[in-house]
């Protein structure tokens, strides 16, 4: 999958409608494409699936989805956005009442740092219990 960057950029909020439609047009257009020719019947009816040809096949698919996936995340964004936006509009002094999630970042955090982080926290949590039984920090045992 090539690298994507978040923008920002303003419409017209009639345009906005259009501009969804488009987006969405394209993700379906992808999907039909990933599930065209037969790949997934054929695929189905080939054996053995042991095999490099297999393995290809598979990841090929699964970066496609992924792809697919993070464009009708950014849709749902998008729509998330304007409804948040309507229910503004309604009722200006009331805070809204569901908030729409956010897209994740497909990469994920750092597994080193949060590593690093709960062993910080683990070890503050142990000098506050020894503090809690008059220990030291330095006197906690496992």
């Amino acid at each position: 999958m090539s690298q994507r960057i978040n923008i920002t950029y303003s419409i017209r909020l009639e345009d906005l409608e259009g501009e969804v439609s488009r987006l969405l047009d394209t993700a379906l257009l992808k999907l039909e494409n990933i599930s065209e020719g037969g790949a997934w019947l054929n695929f189905r009816s080939s054996g053995p699936f042991l095999t490099g040809k297999a393995y290809n096949q598979i990841d090929t698919w699964r970066q496609q989805l992924l792809e697919l996936d993070t464009e009708l995340g950014d849709i749902n964004n998008l729509i998330g956005s304007y409804l948040n936006h309507e229910n503004q509009g309604r009722q200006p002094s009331a805070p809204a009442a569901e908030e729409v999630p956010t897209q994740r970042s497909p990469e994920g955090p750092d597994i080193g740092s949060l590593q690093e982080r709960l062993a910080q926290f683990k070890n503050a949590m142990e000098g506050m219990a020894a503090t809690e039984e008059g220990m030291g920090p330095d006197e906690v045992t496992d």
